[in-house]
Formats: structure tokens, sequence, C-alpha cells
């Protein structure tokens, strides 16, 4: 198993980020535990929490179960509402989180990079023009969606939508959000589109954040789902030239 690395290259930030990291649940579908599956010479959730330390003051790693996740060098939260999926993760974690804002990603996501996180980052702090943001993405989202990508003067979320579908597991979230987030766990209701509903969120399309970071962005939130994910994501890393995990 390759090491952490801690030498990073550290991106300038907009805001005060702390990083979590979700490290799945009992991966069901893959069949094994997605988090320690080995994407090149690491695994997905050493280069998702390297990607995240670019960007982060801290990296809190989230954990439903006894899990030995040390060789990261990074602090494990436990879940607090037991068995009720990344609902009670991320809630675990804002809930010892120290900064305003949290940059959310699934372990399951190895090809998530700096640059992109640093798109939403910049446009959470209002770096874009917000006419103009708001505009291209209200026109570009599916209809169901269009409401919430209105202006606001204060965020809940910043949301990637990739195909008409957001992607609430790659995302920034404010950490007053995990009330909201508590009152769903405590009564059982965990569908994650539905407690979006309840909050102020920016959805913003891939193709923003692909003309933001100069490159497509789309791959970056590519999660592994199913074995044939995996094979996908494997040969992605044998076909890539430069070898970088980033």
């Amino acid at each position: 198993m390759g090491s952490f690395q801690m030498d990073f290259h550290v991106t300038e930030v907009a805001i005060d980020l702390t990083g979590i990291v979700l490290s799945g649940g009992s991966s069901r579908r893959m069949g094994r535990d997605k988090a320690m599956l080995p994407v090149g010479s690491v695994t997905s959730i050493e280069r998702t929490a390297l990607s995240l330390r670019a960007v982060c003051r801290e990296v809190l790693i989230s954990i439903s179960n006894p899990k030995s996740y040390e060789f990261l060098g990074l602090r494990t939260v436990r879940d607090i509402y037991i068995g009720k999926g990344p609902m009670a993760g991320l809630h675990a974690c804002l809930n010892r989180s120290e900064t305003a804002w949290n940059m959310v990603v699934a372990c399951d996501m190895p090809f998530v990079s700096a640059e992109t996180m640093q798109a939403l980052i910049q446009i959470a702090a209002g770096d874009m023009t917000r006419e103009t943001e708001v505009e291209k993405t209200r026109a570009d989202l599916p209809h169901d969606l269009r409401d919430e990508a209105v202006g606001r003067t204060e965020l809940d979320a910043v949301i990637p939508v990739v195909g008409g579908k957001a992607q609430p597991l790659f995302a920034l979230y404010h950490r007053d959000v995990q009330t909201s987030l508590a009152n769903c766990l405590s009564r059982n209701e965990l569908r994650m589109m539905d407690w979006l509903a309840q909050l102020h969120v920016l959805y913003v399309p891939v193709g923003d954040l692909s003309q933001r970071v100069g490159r497509e962005t789309t791959r970056d939130l590519f999660n592994m789902n199913e074995p044939e994910d995996y094979v996908t994501a494997c040969k992605w890393v044998e076909d890539s030239t430069s070898g970088d995990i980033s």
C-alpha cells in the first residue's frame, strides 16, 4: 500500500475550508470496500484525501464502522446516526468542522482534482459576476433544478450537475446545514435530494466548471459504484501518459 504523501502543492483558496471524505458504507454493489480499492499505485481514498489536502486546512474522514485509516494520518469522525448512509457521515463531520464552508467528496471518486474544487470554492465566494453566472446556470440545468439556481445572498450548498443529475457527494456545504440534516436523520428521512430541496443551493453545470478550469472536468465527478466502474477507472489510469493522480 502506498503511503500518503504530505508534500502537496497548496492551491490558492478564496475561503477557509475543511475537507470531508465520506469513506463509504457497506459497498454492496461493488462487493468490497471501495475506499481501499487501488486505482493506480494508491487507493481511491488516498487519491481523494490528497486532492482535498491541496485546498483545505484540515481533512476529516467520515466512518460508519470502526475502520482503520491511520495510514492516512488524518482525523476520523464516527457517525452519530449509525447506519443511515452518507447523510449521517456528512452530519457527523460538519458537527466537528471548525470552518463555515466544507468541501465534501466521496471516497469512490478517485479523479477529483484540486482545480475543480477550487472552481466551486470561487463560485461560493462570489468570485464570478453573479448575473452572468446565474444566467448560464439556469439555461443549462434541467427544469426541476432551475429554481434553485437563482442567485442568493446566503448559500447553503454549491453542487455540480452532470448530465442533468446533481452530484451532492462532490460539493460545498455550509456548516449550518447540520441542523436540517439532524432533523432529517432523526425522522429517518434519508433521501438526499429531498433534504437538499429544503436548502438554498446553487447548482452548477459541469460545463461551467470545465470552462473555469480550462479543461473537461466530467471525469473528476466519476464515481465507482459497480465493479465495471472500477475496471473503467483502472483503464483510465493505465491509459494515462502522465501518471498524475490529481
